[in-house]
């Protein structure tokens, strides 16, 4: 009885070793490894952060050049010569330029102008990586408005 109760059991696995060799078994899909590409390009640094500096300015070499603002819609160009002689008006009109003169008292900028008269303010320079990039000044005392509203915006750096 033993024999015959093992026998459907061989038999069943007998079958199925054979059903299983008969399954085919699809090959390995074949890899193909391509040489690798000889790079020449350089490694790109990361952008670095422009580094701001700000002082107060007080010598006329500090906000010598030409620097430039908007006023009502319209650009303007104002520039600090050496020599203590302000030119300011339209970027595209330099022959209607107004003159004026400025002067440093330590870190006093005082400015006179014959449309506005004198004005006392503390000038601001923020330099980008060592170069001046922007001017703006602090009010102590001025009487023309218009002045007054034209030097807290502030101006961006032209060149010299």
């Amino acid at each position: 009885m033993v024999i015959k109760n093992i026998h459907p059991v061989v038999r069943s696995l007998l079958t199925f070793a054979l059903l299983a060799g008969c399954v085919s078994v699809p090959e390995s899909p074949t890899v193909t490894t391509l040489p690798s590409a000889t790079s020449t390009s350089t490694a790109i640094p990361p952008t670095a952060t422009p580094v701001e500096t700000e002082f107060v300015a007080n010598k006329l070499e500090d906000i010598s050049g030409v620097w430039s603002f908007s006023y009502m819609g319209n650009s303007y160009r104002i520039q600090f010569l050496a020599n203590g002689t302000i030119r300011s008006g339209p970027s595209t009109e330099p022959k209607k330029y107004q003159h004026g003169t400025f002067k440093f008292d330590g870190d006093v900028f005082r400015v006179d102008e014959p449309t506005c008269g004198p004005g006392v303010y503390e000038a601001h320079v923020i330099q980008r990586n060592g170069q001046n990039y922007k001017l703006y000044f602090k009010l102590i005392e001025d009487s023309c408005r218009d002045r007054v509203n034209e030097m807290k915006k502030g101006y961006q750096w032209v060149g010299p």
